[in-house]
């Protein structure tokens, strides 16, 4: 998923000179369930999810606070933000980062369950599922992240809900996640 253009891309996005990136979890390498994703990333600190949908879209989520399964719950932090690098087959977009929304504080940054791959968001603004080959995954932006810079993408609308991956529920050829670690 990372090819050079989409680290450059990422690296102006992090807002973080000499980061060094460890790739903890590839679904196709480690196996598409959230046991495997949990199994790898759990406690790790401060990760970055790299979602490849279906319809080519490139896109995902900045944690600076641990997964872990064990917890089954939302995660405070101000400081988690989604992104999106690459729109759906055919379409063009520069590099979008979606900071927190400040009317719904920090109480929704990540959500930790163990039937769930990485979440982010009330609502759940990105949510991958526990099989993300099937179409349960799904993107309802605007509710822990903010649109506004967005044109017509306020929450629960069509464009919220398809900006990441191209629609509301989605499937995902692989996704990856990686600790990230100043130098």
């Amino acid at each position: 998923i990372m090819e050079p253009e989409y680290q450059i891309a990422l690296s102006d996005l992090v807002n973080m000179e000499s980061v060094s990136w460890k790739l903890l979890y590839s679904a196709t390498t480690d196996g598409f369930t959230s046991a495997k994703f949990h199994q790898k990333c759990d406690k790790k600190g401060t990760t970055l999810t790299v979602v490849l949908s279906e319809k080519d879209a490139i896109f995902g989520g900045y944690s600076p606070v641990d997964w872990d399964k064990t917890k089954s719950a939302y995660v405070n932090s101000d400081k988690t933000w989604l992104f999106s690098l690459k729109a759906v087959k055919g379409t063009t977009r520069t590099p979008v980062r979606l900071n927190k929304n400040k009317s719904h504080g920090s109480q929704y940054g990540i959500y930790n369950n163990s039937s769930q791959g990485p979440t982010f968001g009330g609502g759940f603004d990105l949510k991958i599922d526990n099989n993300p080959k099937s179409n349960s995954n799904y993107s309802n932006l605007g509710y822990s992240y903010d649109t506004s810079k967005l044109k017509n993408c306020s929450y629960g609308t069509t464009g919220a809900k398809n900006f990441l991956a191209g629609g509301y529920n989605f499937k995902i050829k692989d996704y990856e996640v990686y600790q990230m670690k100043k130098q």
